[in-house]
């Protein structure tokens, strides 16, 4: 695999660039007055839309002489720099400053630097010569015009600096702008930074990226087992050593860069702490791998027997790629792999502390023999560990002046442990030497390194954290806190008097902890239970005098004895852990807990008075509580979260009785103090969800600072009270699947600031016109899930509501993410007032009855991503918007057209079409006979003679595609003229199927059930006649046809024979001074069960240019052809249009194929390939200047099991997952 190889390579010369805070992806610099109103303009913008974070330095006048301080920031805070070196960039001081500091972040932290020679001489930058030398020139004579002699030195040591930078730079891998189109210019940068930056993020792909130093070997060995080619046996392995050692984070690495290689594939992680940690967390993880194995597949089960079952069944039928991450026991490993041993090709990757683990299981090779391998992780060798250190203590890779010595004596002390060298490395950062031998006297005291050692050797980093408030907020974490999510957890301890958000960057900094993407917070095993451990020798043998109780056993002790002391400031219990649910508890319990501000007490039956619960409480956790209201005398004035999710509730409202809250009132208008005090005053979420009781909801008045109200899968809830007005705070609302919700208050209108509204499966649920007024709101997903109705004929679609017309005008402008799912929606459901949402940028539309796209849609300015999944009377779309970036359609068997509007750009448009049908995209896509194809279409693309053939009567093909092997073929490669070409310079990779990689996450697998005959692709009725024609495929830039026959065309000139690939060559000089414009591959595809086998399939063709390190892979849509059964063999040719400097004279090039499955009947006998040039007359007319449009180019880059190299992210991307097309007797 090209990137693995690549990668593999990189690290083993150098290191993954290190930062300490990453802002931006990409620092733009250039010269303003040359490129900024142009090209570094359109460079911007590409790099926006490729989701690339950029800066860009958007002040026209730039003044004074030394380099801004937000510019050196950005550029430090970069992982990349694109240089656009034009005409004047030497001539402004600060573009020449910005050169020095961008060459140095490439030196010491790897950072990407991409040079753009902007028209200009790279040899001139080199040699300082042209306008680089007039500007060194007028430099110096600034500096002999300076009087001050420390002034002049100092210019002349700058003067010096800038040409060394010029002179680096120029030698520097990069993109000449002159006889390029800007458009693909700016296309090659976005692609080259996007893959150059997605390989850093695979090699960072886990939690603590440099842990991958010094296993390279580990990766290479493990990549050839992952590609070894074995299709007869499944495959485990093992990795193993102690911990910290860096299994997860070696496994979670190849996974990234294999898991697309595999049809199903799945990595679970935390096994054994989630395991132990959560209730049911067997089942929890068993639910994950079946549904990634399954690809999403629902059940109704519910106990692990039953899901160990399905797994088995299913790992016994699919190829998988899994990766189970710290197995530690013998039942963790049986009931995640079952019995029933795996599909041949699998492989599977356990991580685990106890070797004997695989060698003990259950599985049998009942099957498919399965081969066991092992890898035993050790320490590091000594120059990677003071490599590691170093990144982490100096951001560097070597050691500073004067700290040799000290760091030496730290390696060896760390006996080559990943974790161990990475906290301790982060806990030295920026301290002087004197600090680092203290530390290292302290742990000569320990001689030898095991886990107990390691766990002091963590706490060594604890105690550098600068400020008492991190120290506490690494236990809460390390208690309570450990893949929450960040946000949550800094409202709660905000409110505790935490400082988080700075804590939770010092804690990261000393690899103490880490943030996920999606915002959760980790933290590794060891250094949890060291966080654990600390609060654990507060007390050792008396748990209620720590400040935490985490463990439910001990908390549940705790509790009964009522030993509880104004020491806990956190406790957590959840009786179904300990199984003792039908066990209560009193209240009184908690009475001497006066300054506890963390209550989680799930599925705990408690009795008894609750006003003497510590009013100290910031966070109250109660699931499945078992009374039907919230008891009025819980102290609630200082909770910011309460969670009774799953509870007994029936009605929630903590108004005062009317007498109450008139007296409340009028002591404040008399401006006497009020007894009364808001309830809930500090209250910001509060989740009710799945309390299946509950019908009514009031007393909004007490939740003034409520920010989050979570109410989804309240199955019984009716009525919302109007008081919700007075949640002015209020941001996140989720009433999902409350299906007796009929309306919602008019006045909530009034609240300002409420982004998201959830409203999923509410179906009998009407909406005020007042929500126009909600001018904050961003996101409202309105799916409908209960709703069952057929979209197979029109008689059965229901009637849509007589409302829907004024409901779709209540839309505020301010959505940006709209989901209508099984709304019933059709074509003209949707108001001209539709397009007025100008700031809806994602529509989701799956599951409605559309017949076409509706109109109003090519209106919406931003609109990016637009979902059409499922509407099964679907027939055309036509003009999308000119701002998407991704069409999802399929599953629609009428869907027959698709049309671009030709203005629209074509900067990012992805297509991803599920399950496709036979279907035109205009000039995208087109099937027609062959006898309609104008003959100079056929000589300009090479196909001589076939313009003959085209007019011939074939009634033998009704019996056999086999033709007459004295059919002459013709002459020697057409040469013709043609006008410069105005595609992309990279071709078409196919269409999608089987060998699909992942793509934005986006991305399913080829279907395996055949289509029946129904679904043959109907090419022409005379086809069911005597008078067969041949027929010609386009799609995408490749012209295509097959036909019967075992001699390839005479044009045919490179040739292998018996059927060995790949061909290589190097492209020939041509004897006239034309270019070459393409080429025509042709196989022979030989049928080995005839008068058996009806179809063949159509094989993959892959073509590389070694030269330029380009790939295409074309996987033909229509990718089955039916056959008589007596024929033998299939002629199958494709002619590949190629985009200037695509392919030239002296290229070399490697044309291979590849079977869809393993099982196809069909091989190859023999292949060829035959070069067309262009002509020595130019015709008038270029007749394939209609295939070269911009919308006939639809690339993306894909990894595959048999890719060598890559070539870029393609942005425009045409991605179709079918079920084989076929193709009817030709």
């Amino acid at each position: 695999m090209a990137i693995l190889n690549e990668v593999v390579e990189a690290s083993s010369s150098s290191s993954p660039p290190t930062y300490d805070h990453i802002e931006y992806d990409v620092f733009l610099s250039f010269r303003g007055a040359d490129t900024r109103i142009g090209f570094t303009n359109y460079l911007h913008t590409a790099l926006k839309d490729a989701s690339l974070i950029t800066f860009y330095d958007d002040q026209a006048i730039q003044t004074g002489e030394s380099l801004k301080p937000e510019l050196e920031n950005a550029i430090k805070a970069s992982r990349a720099s694109v240089v656009v070196l034009s005409k004047n960039y030497a001539s402004s001081t600060w573009c020449l400053d910005e050169l020095v500091l961008i060459l140095e972040q490439k030196r010491d932290s790897n950072q990407i630097v991409i040079p753009i020679f902007y028209h200009v001489e790279p040899a001139d930058i080199r040699k300082q010569l042209g306008s680089f030398g007039e500007a060194m020139e007028e430099q110096r004579l600034k500096m002999e015009a300076k009087t001050n002699v420390k002034e002049k030195s100092l210019l002349a040591e700058k003067i010096e600096i800038w040409k060394n930078a010029l002179t680096e730079v120029s030698n520097l891998k990069g993109m000449d702008a002159r006889g390029r189109l800007e458009r693909d210019l700016i296309e090659d940068i976005v692609n080259d930074l996007s893959i150059r930056l997605d390989r850093l993020d695979v090699a960072s792909s886990t939690s603590t990226p440099s842990l991958l130093i010094g296993m390279e070997d580990e990766i290479k060995r493990i990549t050839s087992w992952l590609t070894d080619g074995s299709s007869h046996t499944a495959d485990i392995l093992t990795i193993t050593g102690v911990g910290g050692i860096g299994k997860t984070s070696l496994a979670n690495y190849v996974y990234t860069l294999h898991c697309s290689q595999f049809t199903c594939s799945s990595f679970v992680n935390n096994i054994n702490m989630r395991h132990d940690e959560k209730f049911q967390g067997l089942l929890d993880i068993q639910k994950q791998l079946y549904g990634d194995i399954s690809k999403g597949k629902m059940t109704r089960a519910h106990d692990v027997s039953r899901y160990t079952s399905m797994i088995e069944k299913t790992l016994a039928l699919k190829k998988v790629f899994l990766v189970l991450d710290d197995i530690n026991s013998l039942e963790q490993l049986d009931v995640l792999l079952g019995n029933k041993g795996f599909h041949k090709g699998s492989k599977i990757i356990i991580t685990t502390k106890d070797t004997s683990l695989t060698e003990r299981c259950k599985l049998i090779k009942t099957q498919v023999q399965h081969k066991h391998t092992q890898i035993l992780l050790g320490g590091l060798w000594e120059s990677d560990s003071l490599r590691l250190l170093c990144i982490h203590a100096f951001k560097c890779h070597k050691p500073q002046k004067g700290y040799e010595k000290v760091s030496g004596e730290i390696v060896k002390f760390c006996g080559g442990h990943p974790l161990a060298l990475e906290v301790l490395g982060s806990s030295l950062h920026k301290r002087d030497v004197t600090y680092w031998e203290e530390c290292i006297e302290g742990l000569k005291k320990e001689p030898n390194f095991d886990v107990q050692k390691l766990q002091k050797l963590l706490k060594i980093s604890y105690d550098s954290l600068p400020f008492e408030n991190d120290k506490e907020l690494f236990k809460y974490i390390a208690c309570f806190f450990v893949g929450r999510d960040r946000d949550f957890t800094e409202t709660i301890l905000n409110a505790c008097d935490i400082r988080t958000r700075s804590g939770i960057i010092n804690l990261n900094d000393r690899c103490l902890l880490s943030v996920t993407r999606n915002n959760k917070l980790l933290m590794h095993s060891l250094i949890q239970a060291m966080g654990r451990d600390l609060v654990r020798q507060e007390s050792p043998k008396k748990p209620w005098e720590r400040s935490r109780l985490w463990c439910h056993e001990e908390s549940f002790k705790v509790l009964k004895q009522s030993e509880g002391t104004e020491n806990v400031l956190g406790l957590a219990l959840d009786m179904r852990m300990l199984e003792k649910d039908k066990l209560k508890l009193k209240t009184d319990a908690l009475c001497k807990m006066n300054n506890l501000k963390l209550l989680q007490l799930n599925y705990v039956k408690i009795n008894g008075s609750y006003k003497n619960i510590s009013k100290e409480l910031r966070w109250l956790c109660m699931h499945g509580f078992h009374f039907k209201t919230i008891p009025s005398n819980l102290p609630m004035e200082n909770l910011v979260v309460l969670d009774m999710s799953h509870s007994k509730i029936e009605s929630f409202d903590m108004s005062y009785s009317s007498s109450q809250r008139v007296m409340s009132k009028l002591k404040g208008v008399l401006g006497l103090s009020s007894e009364y005090k808001q309830v809930f005053g500090s209250l910001k979420i509060l989740d009710l969800s799945f309390s299946e009781m509950l019908h009514s909801l009031g007393g909004f008045y007490h939740l003034p600072a409520l920010e989050q109200l979570i109410l989804s899968n309240c199955t019984s809830l009716i009525t919302v009270c109007e008081s919700i007005e007075h949640c002015v705070e209020l941001l996140f609302v989720d009433i999902s699947n409350c299906k007796k919700l009929g309306k919602l208050p008019r006045n909530i209108g009034k609240l300002k600031k409420i982004k998201t509204l959830l409203a999923v499966g509410c179906d009998l649920l009407v909406f005020p016109s007042e929500l126009r007024d909600m001018d904050s709101l961003q996101t409202l997903n309105l799916d409908k899930r209960d709703r069952n109705y057929e979209t197979s004929s029109s008689s059965s679609v229901e009637v849509i509501p007589r409302d829907l017309n004024s409901f779709m005008s209540f839309l505020p402008v301010s959505l940006v993410n709209l989901s209508l799912v099984r709304n019933n929606l059709t074509s003209e459901s949707f108001p001209e007032s539709f397009s007025g949402l100008y700031m809806l940028k994602t529509l989701n539309l799956d599951f409605n009855p559309l017949v076409s796209m509706p109109c109003c849609l090519s209106n919406l300015p931003r609109l990016e991503t637009l979902r059409m999944l499922n509407t099964e009377l679907l027939e055309t779309v036509e003009h999308p918007p000119s701002s998407l970036r991704l069409l999802v359609m399929g599953h629609a068997n009428g869907l027959r057209k698709l049309k671009f509007n030709p203005k629209m750009s074509p900067i990012a448009l992805s297509t991803l079409i599920l399950d496709l049908q036979p279907m035109q995209l205009d000039g995208i896509i087109e099937v027609q006979p062959l006898e309609h194809v104008e003959d100079k279409v056929l000589r300009s693309l090479g196909w001589a003679n076939f313009e003959s053939l085209k007019y011939q009567q074939h009634p033998w093909l009704q019996k056999s595609l086999c033709a007459p092997k004295s059919v002459d073929w013709g002459v020697e490669s057409t040469h013709r003229s043609r006008q410069s070409t105005q595609g992309s310079t990279r071709r078409v990779l196919g269409v999608g199927g089987e060998y699909l990689g992942s793509t934005q996450g986006a991305i399913g697998h080829r279907q395996g059930v055949l289509q029946p005959w129904q679904h043959l692709v109907k090419l022409d009725e005379r086809h069911k006649q005597n008078n067969v024609r041949l027929q010609m495929f386009y799609e995408f830039g490749i012209f295509s046809t097959y036909y019967g026959g075992e001699e390839m065309p005479n044009w045919i000139s490179c040739r292998s024979k018996e059927g060995s690939t790949p061909i290589s060559f190097t492209i020939p000089p041509s004897s006239s001074p034309n270019k070459l414009r393409g080429l025509n591959f042709c196989y022979v595809l030989e049928n080995k069960l005839p008068n058996l086998n009806m179809h063949l399939d159509l094989q993959l063709i892959i073509i590389r240019n070694i030269t330029k390190n380009g790939t295409w892979i074309y996987d033909p849509h229509y990718s089955r052809v039916e056959v008589a059964e007596d024929c033998c063999c299939l002629i199958c040719v494709s002619h590949w249009m190629f985009g200037i400097n695509e392919m030239k004279e002296g290229d070399q090039i490697t044309i291979s194929t590849a079977k869809r499955f393993e099982k196809d009947v069909g091989s190859i006998r023999e292949c060829g390939i035959g070069f067309v040039y262009d002509d020595d007359e130019e015709e008038e007319e270029d007749v394939l200047a209609y295939y070269k449009s911009w919308n006939h180019v639809h690339n993306w880059w894909r990894s595959h099991s048999f890719s060598n190299s890559s070539r870029g992210t393609h942005p425009i991307q045409l991605l179709f997952l079918r079920s084989p097309s076929y193709i009817s007797t030709l």
